[in-house]
């Protein structure tokens, strides 16, 4: 029963960011990174991404038609501060989703290579899956953080970068944070459960535990943008 039953939400997901991935490529967001951030959230918020997507996702040439949206400059500091009048919830959420599709792509590869190649180690444990996975988090939202703001920088690349960290350090590591208490209850709390990369509910859990993690690093990310610490999306 519950491998149709995450069965049912992976395909789900799936369907979700196929149809998301439609919408960027005929109306690409003004941000560039966002084109891959919509279609990554839909892998573990299904539907919901969707919801988010046309309540708030959508640019004004996804409105006005693909012609006039290819006009624009997809990924200058206009395309950042053109919707500065959003209210500060859909800010947050924007911000987090940024945030967790960095987290979302280390943990769908830390964990399969993790699996494929590593689990076989002689000490390779959870807790160093998790370390894998905490570090290509960082790296990969690193990345993503980068191009969202390299542009808007006179800074070097090694500048930049650094920014980029001191800018998602904080909500990278809670959305991982929460990952890991959500994991940690399902392995070592729950009598009997014992999930690998190689099963289909393993992926599942996953998408919860994303979850979890978006809701850790919302509060997180809802302080640094009050601050004026981190830019809004």
């Amino acid at each position: 029963m519950w491998n149709i039953i995450a069965w049912a939400y992976i395909i789900l997901a799936l369907l979700s960011a196929l149809y998301l991935l439609k919408q960027v490529i005929k109306y690409p967001q003004r941000m560039k990174i966002m084109n891959a951030v919509w279609v990554l959230t839909a892998l573990w918020a299904s539907v919901l991404a969707i919801w988010a997507y046309l309540r708030f996702g959508q640019t004004n040439s996804s409105k006005e038609g693909s012609g006039n949206g290819m006009k624009m400059n997809m990924g200058s500091m206009e395309g950042m501060n053109m919707n500065s009048d959003r209210p500060l919830w859909e800010k947050t959420i924007l911000s987090s989703l940024h945030c967790g599709a960095g987290c979302t792509l280390a943990d769908l590869i830390g964990e399969s290579f993790g699996y494929l190649f590593l689990r076989n180690i002689s000490g390779w444990s959870v807790g160093w899956q998790w370390g894998l996975d905490y570090l290509l988090a960082l790296l990969i939202g690193v990345g993503f953080q980068y191009a969202a703001i390299h542009k808007m920088t006179k800074l070097s690349a090694a500048a930049t970068a650094f920014k980029a960290l001191k800018i998602d350090f904080l909500s990278l590591t809670a959305w991982q944070l929460g990952m890991y208490c959500f994991m940690y209850v399902v392995f070592f709390i729950s009598p009997g459960v014992i999930l690998t990369a190689n099963q289909i509910i393993f992926w599942a859990v996953m998408q919860l535990a994303m979850l979890t993690g978006f809701v850790f690093a919302y509060p997180v990310n809802l302080i640094l943008i009050r601050s004026g610490y981190k830019p809004s999306m």
